[in-house]
């Protein structure tokens, strides 16, 4: 048999031709599949939160998928099973983005006139200068997840903002800079996060 991916789906199809079995009646972002075994079947895919290992059994026709591991990456993850042992070999797709700065006064842009704020071996984007222009928000998952980060303007002393576990979408500083509000990937609504007095994030929006 014959796997693959087509429109956020998983089929198998007989080598020698014939009929195509669809494996999954999932809506969800899927990134790459391997057969387990002859009968299971094992893909990447991002069911809730985030992309995870899940396992089909095709020894049940209108069986549903199972949780194979709980480790999860905020992007597609690209397999391959070891059939004797069991064992996945996996990469996880990050691109190493950097937050930079430049002085728009200056008469050239140069290679040299680029400053570098925030650079982690993650992805650091998304940043926003506060209203009094003294710090800096950015999205990073230098923590292994997506999260709201705020530093001083020149990127030091970066810290973590509270949102509850919620990874967020997208954001802006609140006209008072004394918190942000964003919307999380997984979540309906908008909701405050404060970085002036430690509370949880406030739902202030429903959607």
């Amino acid at each position: 048999r014959l796997k693959y991916q087509f429109q956020e789906g998983v089929f198998s199809v007989p080598v020698t031709g014939g009929d195509i079995r669809q494996l999954t009646d999932e809506t969800h972002l899927l990134s790459d599949v391997d057969w387990q075994t002859n009968d299971r079947l094992v893909f990447n895919g991002r069911l809730d939160d985030e992309f995870r290992f899940w396992r089909r059994d095709l020894r049940t026709p209108n069986g549903g998928v199972t949780l194979v591991s709980a480790i999860g990456t905020d992007l597609p993850s690209q397999f391959s099973i070891s059939r004797p042992t069991g064992q996945i070999a996996f990469s996880a797709h990050g691109p190493d983005l950097n937050i930079w700065s430049i002085d728009l006064t200056e008469p050239s842009a140069t290679a040299t006139n680029w400053t570098s704020l925030i650079s982690t071996p993650g992805q650091d984007l998304a940043p926003s200068i506060s209203p009094d222009d003294s710090k800096m928000a950015f999205r990073s998952d230098q923590g292994g997840h997506i999260g709201l980060w705020v530093s001083k303007r020149d990127g030091t002393e970066a810290s973590l903002v509270d949102t509850g576990g919620m990874s967020p979408s997208v954001y802006c500083w609140e006209r008072n800079g004394r918190g942000l509000i964003f919307s999380p990937q997984l979540e309906p609504g908008l909701y405050e996060a404060s970085i002036s007095t430690p509370h949880k994030p406030r739902r202030i929006i429903d959607l």
